[in-house]
């Protein structure tokens, strides 16, 4: 058997909390469980919960399915005795770990779940094989992404990301590498939310992970976005598409090598006077494909 973190386990983002700051069955962490050798029967599946939010209560699903739930104390918890778990023989089942928070607020506290799989007794997935034998996957942890539990805050979710380059149409030109970016902002928790004109940072990285700033950066203005003091006003729950674009000429850069955009904050506020930053996007996410830039 083997144990892997599923490419679509959530990542770093914001939960945010109703109107009594509670946050629901929020998907923590995907694991995908392999069985090799024959059929594998899973009986019991442990996580451990760290940081500084608050959890209630522990689920555990395959798919749609809820598997079971599960109290946490000291921040662990056990799905203990489940019932009819199998993983087929040259088959992989997907488990998701979710989570309930209590008492988010204006502060973010964060929070991750993890599943450690050994030999020993700390093990976190327990299994059998049809002779009831037991069965251990390799030493691994699976951890979650850091998740952001709050009251207030922006949720943004990608859409597409691309880079291109254009070479210089005269000798002695330059040319142009250009990005896009197409993303969603939700407004969560606040009677209405502004982004400065000039909220999101976007930075050209070179392939040895230095970085600088884009040379122009352009927004294409939602329809449902207003201007109010130099900044974009979104109302409550509404939902905004961005299509940003930003460039970098090649005489602009170090060297010729490949780059690539990414974003790496969000200035945002509950007034025009926008002060606070996102700054935990998951940059493996919020980036565009590298292209070559001869400079």
């Amino acid at each position: 058997m083997t144990i892997s973190k599923n490419s679509n386990s959530p990542k770093a983002s914001a939960l945010v909390g109703d109107s009594n700051g509670d946050v629901k069955e929020a998907s923590l962490l995907i694991f995908d469980l392999k069985a090799e050798k024959g059929r594998v029967k899973v009986t019991d599946v442990a996580a451990t919960f760290a940081g500084n939010a608050t959890t209630s209560a522990a689920y555990l699903y395959s798919g749609s399915t809820l598997i079971a739930s599960a109290s946490i104390s000291a921040g662990k918890t056990t799905f203990a005795d489940l019932s009819d778990v199998y993983v087929e023989k040259d088959q992989t089942r997907s488990f998701t770990i979710k989570a309930d928070y209590t008492g988010a607020s204006t502060n973010l506290a964060t929070s991750t779940a993890t599943v450690l799989t050994t030999t020993g007794a700390t093990k976190d997935i327990t299994a059998e094989n049809d002779l009831g034998d037991a069965v251990y996957a390799p030493t691994a942890t699976i951890a979650s992404d850091i998740q952001n539990v709050t009251s207030v805050s922006p949720v943004l979710t990608l859409v597409s990301s691309s880079a291109t380059y254009t070479g210089p149409s005269f000798s002695g030109a330059s040319g142009t590498l250009k990005g896009t970016f197409v993303f969603d902002v939700t407004a969560k928790g606040g009677a209405n939310w502004f982004f400065s004109t000039s909220t999101f940072d976007f930075l050209a990285v070179r392939s040895t992970g230095a970085t600088q700033a884009a040379t122009s950066t352009t927004y294409l203005q939602p329809s449902n976005i207003t201007v109010d003091a130099g900044t974009y006003k979104l109302a409550q729950d509404g939902t905004a598409r961005f299509t940003v674009d930003m460039t970098v000429l090649s005489n602009e850069v170090a060297a010729s090598d490949y780059y690539s955009f990414k974003l790496s904050n969000i200035d945002w506020g509950t007034s025009t006077a926008v002060a606070n930053d996102i700054t935990y996007l998951d940059t493996t996410v919020w980036t565009t494909p590298s292209v070559y830039v001869q400079q």
